[in-house]
């Protein structure tokens, strides 16, 4: 292993802890913030072709997010193992993982990029129920973006590995400048600039697929060919006590995963049920709330990758106290955040739109949504520690009940079967944030979650480093 990595487990470990959740958190952060201001400006150029085409990406993408569920869930379950592996020092064992973890990523990206191709009329005619002002163009952008599934698959694998191991910067640049190719090729695609033909909303979908393929092939050959100290084999054969272990700390993410785009699926057919007017405005709500909740982002990873080496280190008590300042931090900048986006919503919405119903209804969804964010930071913050301790069952269950119970369940009643409208659904979806926050710092505060998940290695050093460093945080 190198020595680089040694010296990013040493200071996870053994640094101060609001620096290293800074060091570790700036550049997650940098990625989602990139991302949001590119997402801003794709819609934007979507809008140039209409108001209606911005909803397009909406209709399809809580489908790919599903097939998402699978990947994110092997995700977190080895950002909990590789993260503990380094911070017990078995550095052999961590590159195993990764090696698996890229060899199931691989397997699975293909099968639900074919899948997603072959069914993607079924998916938007009988699933999504897509308002036929925009069936056409749906269809075009699935077909395209379907083929991009499996490299996301892959980058799930390659950032994952590197920010278990405390390195969050390569990742970052990788996914910085998958972006600028995407922002560069939008334009070009969209609206045929030079040799290249119109291809409107399929151009966007073409531009996404083609700069996720660049970034994420070289990243993976990084990895490969070895790259400051860990090298990614494929294996023929499955490590059956690898899989357990994934499958035991990821099923839960992974049920929560399901639970959570498919409740934006049934969320986006409701939305759709009350016309082509509330599914544009939905669309534009969603892109100016997630400026507020970026901050989320970084910090939130920085979070599962102290707490996972920490705990493999034996360092519990340390763990509890990174997790206390951190939720602190992200508390207070998701408020400012949501603050900043209330004060500047109306202004923010008109980019996109100028039809007055629209802007009307975008505006209730981010006046009622925008002031929960602070409590999902909570939720968030709850699901980090989680991913990172790998335990994962009890945020998990709280994510369900937010989604399922509160959210869909109490948003139908009132705004469907009560008929009480729309604006009922925003509230049941604010609502949902609120009980999630605090049933998730309820847990933090209160739960278990500072068990190691590895193989306990009783060692010499490790006691001595658990007694040295819990003396240091008394």
């Amino acid at each position: 292993m190198s020595r680089d990595y040694i010296k990013y487990r040493e200071r996870i470990t053994q640094g101060g802890i609001l620096s290293t959740l800074l060091w570790l958190g700036l550049p997650p952060l940098i990625t989602q913030l990139v991302q949001v201001s590119y997402n801003i400006v794709d819609s934007i150029w979507l809008s140039r072709l209409s108001d209606i085409a911005l909803a397009v990406p909406r209709q399809v993408w809580p489908v790919i997010m599903l097939t998402f569920t699978v990947g994110t869930g092997f995700s977190v379950a080895n950002l909990a193992l590789i993260s503990q592996y380094v911070g017990a020092k078995k550095y052999s064992e961590a590159e195993k993982s990764a090696s698996n973890l890229f060899t199931v990523m691989i397997i699975l990206g293909l099968l639900f990029s074919i899948l997603i191709y072959f069914m993607k009329d079924f998916i938007i005619t009988n699933i999504v129920s897509t308002p036929k002002e925009i069936y056409e163009d749906t269809i075009a952008y699935t077909a395209i973006v379907s083929w991009g599934v499996f490299f996301a698959f892959l980058f799930f694998a390659f950032s994952t590995t590197l920010q278990a191991l405390g390195d969050t910067k390569t990742p970052t640049i990788f996914a910085v400048v998958s972006t600028t190719i995407n922002a560069i090729l939008d334009p070009i695609l969209i609206f045929g600039i030079g040799p290249f033909p119109a291809m409107g909303v399929a151009g966007a979908a073409l531009a996404t697929v083609l700069a996720r393929m660049i970034t994420t092939v070289a990243g993976a050959l990084l990895l490969f060919r070895g790259y400051k100290g860990i090298r990614i084999h494929l294996f023929l054969h499955m490590d059956k006590l690898w899989l357990v272990k994934s499958l035991k700390i990821g099923s839960p993410v992974i049920a929560l995963r399901l639970a959570n785009v498919s409740s934006f699926v049934v969320l986006q057919r409701i939305v759709n049920s009350f016309g082509i007017i509330a599914a544009t405005a939905y669309s534009i709500g969603l892109i100016a709330i997630n400026l507020s909740d970026a901050i989320l982002w970084g910090f939130t990873r920085a979070i599962s990758i102290m707490v996972g080496q920490n705990i493999g280190a034996g360092l519990s008590k340390r763990a509890r106290q990174v997790v206390y300042q951190a939720l602190a931090i992200i508390t207070g900048g998701t408020v400012i955040g949501a603050l900043i986006i209330y004060a500047l919503r109306r202004s923010l919405i008109m980019w996109f739109t100028s039809t007055p119903q629209i802007i009307d209804l975008a505006d209730n969804l981010v006046q009622l949504f925008v002031l929960s964010i602070p409590f999902f930071g909570m939720f968030f913050t709850s699901m980090s520690v989680g991913s990172g301790s790998g335990h994962t069952v009890p945020p998990s269950l709280i994510g369900i009940v937010r989604l399922w119970v509160i959210r869909i369940g109490l948003g139908y009643i009132l705004s469907i079967h009560l008929g009480l409208g729309i604006w009922w659904l925003w509230l049941s979806m604010s609502l949902s944030n609120v009980f999630a926050g605090l049933a998730g710092v309820a847990w933090i505060v209160l739960g278990r979650w500072d068990i190691p998940v590895i193989e306990s290695r009783k060692l010499g050093y490790m006691k001595y480093e658990k007694k040295l460093m819990d003396k240091r945080f008394n």
